[in-house]
């Protein structure tokens, strides 16, 4: 190692975020001779019961060389191929934005050209009979493409529903025994370095000082080096998404639980319901300005049935992102970066893809600007993709009357959303940036299913006749319902995996 390498890395707070960065910084500086150090900061408790991630999220643990067995068996997790929503059109509508590919595309027109040419021709076509994961995930089936059973079919894309607490005892474990050091303790002062333009140290219980290169700020929504350390300000996007409160409550499990993460669209705001193994974890998303806290909780008793609201935990939800993410020597990484409602992802799954950037742009001990610069134009674009995509719910709410629906409906979309919004309705035409959380398929899912239709299609398409299109569906119907028929239950396949 040189002088201009760097030798100690500080990972500040604990918790998801931390034991997140530490695991997987790890297994990525492995051999470098950087010196990797968690101030585990006992007071910054995670408060979500569970954490729930899309296909890319698992990524991370073939990386960090953590087995996926593995996770699903220490963290009682459940698989999930998709998300459904309800509530959010009118009041029985049940709809499902499924992960992986939907239909077959021709050459390079996608597939849901082919659907709205269908559509357009005067005949009823719903999109997710042609999606394996929307078929697999109605008959609570699953199975995994590289499953040596015999059967083939269309692949399946599924993500995780895992169990906060036991994940973080699991990226503990795996980072611990990849060296790195911890010291416990609380973090008073955070001290610059002599330039002014760096951290230089980190104060633990009023009279340890713990130098460092470089800086992980992994201390949750205070945000105690990059706020308080660096002075960097938080861009609020309350104004475009309304919930700034939330409420997290575990219940029973259900035996016959669905392979899914579960959104329901009520009067005083969202309830998302990540189903583990033998529990549902339970998250209400409201905002302080509609309800309060009293009402949100009566509100989930007498949703839930079989809690009490002693058992509730509150927290806050601040939507935004710092004005930068990378500050000097210091990377906010979490909620001490940003956040944006929980409603198709969880904390985990930007702090991942965090790690992983921060892997791939990895700097020296001057920290070059252009790795900060990539680093918060990337992280920034990625935080207003998932804004949009969040945004995007609160399109067809004209119908609730509730003072928190007429609070998110009432702020104008962001551009870059109405840009989206209207080519995908002109001509089915969808814009992906570079830092996606969801790709093509995945904005078909979200536009079609709040009411988005195209008007048009692509005009390579009228080349072939319906009669051809037809057969092509007919045949894709046969290889999705002889495929999801083969699949185990989730709960049977889950008890198989886990012995």
């Amino acid at each position: 190692m040189t002088n201009s390498e760097i030798s100690r890395l500080i990972v500040a707070g604990g918790g998801l975020e931390g034991w997140t960065a530490a695991s997987g910084l790890a297994g990525a500086l492995k051999g470098t001779g950087v010196s990797l150090v968690v101030v585990n900061v006992p007071r910054l408790v995670n408060v979500d019961p569970a954490q729930y991630v899309p296909p890319d999220a698992l990524q991370f643990f073939r990386d960090a060389g953590i087995d996926e067995d593995e996770i699903i068996r220490e963290t009682g997790a459940t698989f999930r191929l998709g998300t459904a929503v309800s509530g959010l059109k009118s009041e029985d509508d049940n709809l499902f934005r499924p992960f992986g590919v939907t239909g077959a595309h021709i050459g390079f027109i996608h597939f849901h050209h082919l659907a709205t040419k269908l559509r357009l021709s005067g005949e009823p076509f719903e999109l997710n009979a042609f999606s394996p994961n929307a078929a697999a995930s109605a008959a609570g089936r699953f199975k995994r493409a590289d499953d040596n059973d015999g059967h083939s079919g269309p692949p399946i894309a599924y993500g995780l529903n895992l169990n906060t607490d036991k994940l973080i005892a699991l990226l503990r474990t795996h980072a611990v025994n990849k060296g790195v050091e911890i010291i416990e303790g609380e973090l008073t002062d955070v001290v610059r370095a002599s330039d002014g333009s760096r951290i230089g140290a980190v104060i633990v219980d009023e009279d340890r000082r713990i130098e460092g290169d470089l800086f992980i700020d992994c201390t949750g929504e205070s945000a105690l080096l990059i706020r308080e350390g660096m002075n960097v300000p938080y861009v609020d996007w309350s104004h475009w998404l309304p919930c700034d409160r939330r409420i997290n409550v575990t219940t029973r499990g259900r035996p016959g639980m669905p392979p899914i993460l579960r959104n329901v669209a009520t009067d005083q705001g969202w309830l998302v319901q990540a189903p583990l193994q033998y529990r549902t974890a339970n998250q209400f998303c409201y905002s302080s300005h509609c309800t309060s806290d009293e009402d949100a909780s009566n509100f989930l008793v007498d949703f839930l049935g079989d809690v009490s609201a002693d058992a509730m935990a509150f927290g806050e939800t601040r939507n935004g992102h710092r004005q930068h993410f990378w500050s000097g020597n210091c990377i906010a990484i979490g909620t001490s970066a940003g956040r944006v409602e929980p409603l198709e992802v969880s904390d985990f799954h930007l702090v991942q893809r965090a790690v992983r950037r921060l892997v791939q742009l990895f700097p020296t001990r001057k920290v070059e600007p252009t790795l900060a610069h990539e680093y918060n134009r990337a992280t920034q674009e990625e935080h207003e993709c998932l804004r949009d995509y969040t945004q995007l719910n609160y399109l067809v709410s004209e119908w609730r009357d509730s003072p928190f629906w007429k609070l998110g409906s009432g702020a104008d979309a962001n551009p870059s959303l109405t840009e989206r919004v209207e080519l995908f309705r002109s001509r089915g035409r969808v814009t992906l940036r570079e830092h996606e959380t969801f790709d093509r398929d995945g904005w078909v899912a979200a536009l079609l299913s709040v009411g988005v239709l195209p008007e048009g299609y692509d005009p390579l398409l009228d080349s072939m006749e319906l009669p051809a299109l037809r057969a092509h569906f007919d045949t894709m119907l046969a290889a999705i319902g002889r495929a999801v028929q083969g699949m185990p239950t989730q709960r049977d396949y889950l008890d198989r995996l886990i012995g």
